[in-house]
């Protein structure tokens, strides 16, 4: 007799967390971001592969990015645009110095390429201007090259200042122009890169670390430094990624946007979306 109370009792309490669970039962695995509001009315929850998916490029303008990019990456390319403007009014230019201070490498963290300095021919949006719209038009003579080396960002943990020289001449005739028609910035080039520098832009909030422009002017026999900061600077980026069947992409740099579709048709005409 004490025997059947026990398994009694066993099945009576049983019964009552069965009938909790029931009550409040969570939801299926993986739908946790389901509203809470209709807890323990779900009846069953159907997951769907999507039917197809794809991804494709389209081209956007970066001019509101806090970095600026140069090099190439698994099918990324990325070039650079600065235009320094608010030069000083007269003076005769001894040097001239651009600084770029890095922020992250992405592909090899070793080796070097070496990025050509363009004068860019003509004007250009930031909030406008793409790979697509960038055509060799934009790209005047070869006015500096600098070298590039992971090895050496990678040993100063990411951040370094970049430095190189433009002419002197060139600088000039900016600061001697009566109009801004000779001055439309400079274009960071490369013929081949084993990977993409990130460098802060004009954008960042880190503001010691915007590019530079240094100019030394001679004044009789003293000279004197003049700094500057880009008026503007963007960066261009194109890919060559081919949509495949493995994979999707989401990116914003180089404009990769992804499509997925589901199919429902299998859902219940009456069926309520909880």
């Amino acid at each position: 007799m004490k025997h059947l109370l026990i398994v009694a009792g066993f099945l009576l309490g049983l019964l009552f967390l069965l009938a909790q669970c029931t009550a409040n039962k969570g939801n299926p695995v993986g739908s946790q971001f389901f509203q809470r509001e209709n807890q323990g009315s779900e009846m069953y929850a159907l997951f769907h592969a999507a039917a197809s998916d794809t991804f494709y490029q389209t081209f956007v303008a970066n001019g509101s990015s806090p970095y600026l990019y140069l090099g190439q990456c698994n099918g990324k390319k990325t070039w650079s645009l600065i235009l320094f403007s608010n030069l000083p009014d007269s003076g005769t230019v001894d040097s001239a110095l651009v600084t770029l201070h890095t922020h992250h490498i992405f592909g090899q963290t070793s080796g070097f390429f070496t990025a050509s300095v363009h004068l860019i021919l003509k004007e250009w949006n930031p909030t406008e201007i793409t790979w697509e719209t960038f055509d060799n038009s934009f790209i005047g003579e070869e006015i500096a090259n600098v070298e590039i080396s992971a090895d050496q960002i990678s040993a100063n943990n990411d951040t370094m200042a970049l430095s190189f020289h433009l002419p002197p001449a060139t600088v000039q005739s900016w600061i001697d122009s009566t109009t801004d028609s000779l001055n439309y910035g400079i274009l960071l080039m490369y013929q081949s890169a084993p990977f993409i520098v990130e460098f802060f832009s004009n954008n960042t909030e880190e503001l010691e670390y915007r590019p530079t422009l240094t100019i030394y002017l001679k004044q009789d026999t003293i000279k004197e430094g003049s700094v500057t900061y880009p008026r503007k600077d963007t960066f261009i980026a194109s890919t060559e990624q081919e949509p495949n069947f493995t994979r999707l992409f989401v990116n914003n740099g180089t404009a990769l946007r992804s499509l997925i579709y589901f199919s429902i048709d299998s859902l219940p005409e009456d069926a309520t979306i909880n």
